[in-house]
């Protein structure tokens, strides 16, 4: 009995000091989901680390001897029993939710380098065309003053003034809008990584790879029971005796296991890495998606030089013209022109960070 005790007490102090050491290591990362991956683990390995209280009742057929009983007939037993492979199992739970938590982690940040590399163009593009409209702001203010005094000389009607006035209301709410499009997305937008994306994608593969591993590994353990029993029975006379075994058992079902979970583990890794879902696979594609994107933006350019290229050769046409009349038409150009030249802007922006993201994606 001594010998069963002390087998006990050595395993379950040295299974709760591995269990305690790889459950600091799950608690590194403080997040949400690391602390509910660490609670359930904890709360699994609870019920495999400590000992299994047991109580029975029995009562033996008349003449039939089987150790110490009642007068009755009855015997109870009260024990504990202790399995060091579940001890064991604890602490490889603890060392998977460890590993859970890391890929999460990993996770996190690769989504944050996704959101960033599909809104850094966006988000460069708007906050240049509201910088353009900020610095032409005062030509906006004024050809409206210029118009304003032409009305009062009775030179141009009042239709013509409000035509000059919605275009420059148009270009206040392009400015706005612009403004406010850049500051919606630097809202959204996560801190700047440290590594590149490519990196954090073999690195959330690899974090994958080890958890599901480590889960496979604590399924072989289900073939294999090492457990210590012992406990005490009451006697008629007050007293007690003890009892006690040491049982190990293996399924032979654990022969034929090992090669459906080596087919599982490669079967999830390539889930893992072809699942049109993932960010692995999202991030594949997003190199083809930003030269669709650049290729439509430069499209619109060709459209829009066209267009700029009318507005200025008509404007230098009316230089000529000293009559007020071409003078308001000048100033209606001039602030079609400033619009045609933001949106200008905000393509060539977009195009130039569409190709600085597809270089550090290659990178």
């Amino acid at each position: 009995m001594r010998w069963l005790c002390a087998f006990a007490q050595v395993g379950w102090w040295v299974s709760c000091t591995l269990y305690s050491l790889g459950n600091t290591a799950a608690r590194a990362d403080d997040s949400p989901y690391c602390r509910r991956v660490d609670a359930q683990a904890e709360s699994d390995a609870a019920l495999l680390l400590w000992p299994r209280l047991s109580l029975q009742g029995l009562r033996y057929p008349s003449g039939f001897d089987n150790g110490p009983m009642t007068n009755e007939g009855f015997q109870l037993r009260v024990g504990l029993s202790y399995s060091l492979i579940d001890a064991y199992r604890a602490t490889r739970l603890t060392a998977a939710s460890a590993l859970d938590c890391r890929a999460h982690t990993v996770l996190e940040e690769l989504q944050g380098a996704y959101a960033a590399t599909t809104d850094a163009p966006q988000h460069s593009a708007y906050q240049a065309q509201a910088q353009f409209l900020a610095l032409h702001r005062g030509e906006v203010e004024a050809v409206i003053e210029r118009a304003r005094r032409r009305l009062a000389e009775r030179v141009i009607t009042v239709m013509e003034f409000n035509d000059l006035l919605t275009l420059s209301d148009q270009l206040e709410r392009k400015a706005a809008q612009a403004q406010g499009q850049a500051a919606r997305l630097e809202a959204s937008m996560p801190p700047p990584s440290s590594h590149t994306s490519g990196r954090l994608v073999r690195d959330l593969q690899r974090l994958e790879g080890e958890h599901e591993a480590e889960l496979s590994s604590i399924r072989k353990l289900d073939a294999w029971a090492l457990r210590v029993h012992g406990g005490a029975i009451p006697l008629a006379d007050r007293s007690l005796d003890w009892f006690g075994w040491v049982e190990l058992n293996y399924s032979l079902g654990g022969l034929f296991r090992g090669s459906a979970e080596r087919r599982y583990r490669q079967a999830r890794r390539d889930e893992l890495r072809t699942s049109p879902d993932g960010l692995p696979t999202k991030l594949q594609s997003l190199q083809s998606e930003m030269a669709l994107q650049a290729e439509q933006a430069q499209s619109e350019l060709r459209v829009l030089d066209k267009r700029l290229g009318y507005l200025r050769s008509t404007a230098a046409e009316l230089e000529s013209a000293d009559v007020a009349l071409g003078a308001h038409t000048r100033d209606a150009l001039s602030l079609e022109q400033l619009s045609a030249e933001s949106e200008r802007v905000f393509l060539q922006t977009l195009i130039e960070s569409l190709a600085t993201e597809r270089s550090k994606q290659r990178g």
